[in-house]
């Protein structure tokens, strides 16, 4: 359901920015397209559409940090409250197809709209097989009030191959006014 609506993205397009979503801005989050390849690969919470991080451009360098956010002192929505949403990472090519699940360690920082650091919370992925889904993300009570939450994973490569995050199915709520 999450991302699904978005029509732009297909298996081996360009990075697509997922953008303004939702009436919050997702700087660094990019539209994947859920790839399994025969026993291998990362199964989407609602396929087909996803969101990927972590992202490389060809010259090594990451795309943009990953974040969601309030898109700007003009809108209408002025806060927003992460319930949880689920998540895995994966090995990555270039092009942004993922392919084998791959364990990590996923950081979600929450700040308000003075850019203070209000929550922050770990999540582990295991990976248990060669093909597996998403794990849920639950966040504790301090993720609320919030103007951004951003993401990181556990830097590294795997052979030589960027890490990335994929993300599904949030569940949050704005707040306006």
């Amino acid at each position: 359901m999450w991302f699904d609506d978005r029509k732009d993205a297909t298996p081996g397009s360009p990075v697509i920015p997922v953008a303004v979503y939702k009436l919050l801005n997702w700087p660094g989050i990019n539209l994947g397209v859920n790839v399994v390849v025969g026993n291998t690969g990362v199964i989407t919470q609602s396929p087909p559409n996803d969101a990927v991080f972590n992202l490389e451009t060809r010259a090594g360098s990451l795309l943009k940090p990953a974040s969601i956010t309030v898109q700007n002192g003009n809108s209408a929505v002025k806060s927003f409250k992460l319930f949880s949403f689920y998540y895995a990472c994966a090995a990555a090519t270039q092009e942004g197809l993922v392919s084998a699940p791959a364990p990590c360690t996923l950081t979600i920082k929450g700040f308000n709209a003075q850019g203070t650091q209000v929550a922050s919370q770990s999540f582990v992925y295991e990976v248990k097989a060669l093909k597996q889904g998403q794990a849920l993300a639950t966040v504790d009570s301090h993720f609320t009030g919030l103007y951004k939450v951003s993401f990181e994973v556990d830097g590294g490569l795997i052979g030589n191959t960027a890490k990335v995050g994929v993300l599904d199915t949030f569940s949050l709520a704005t707040c306006t006014g």
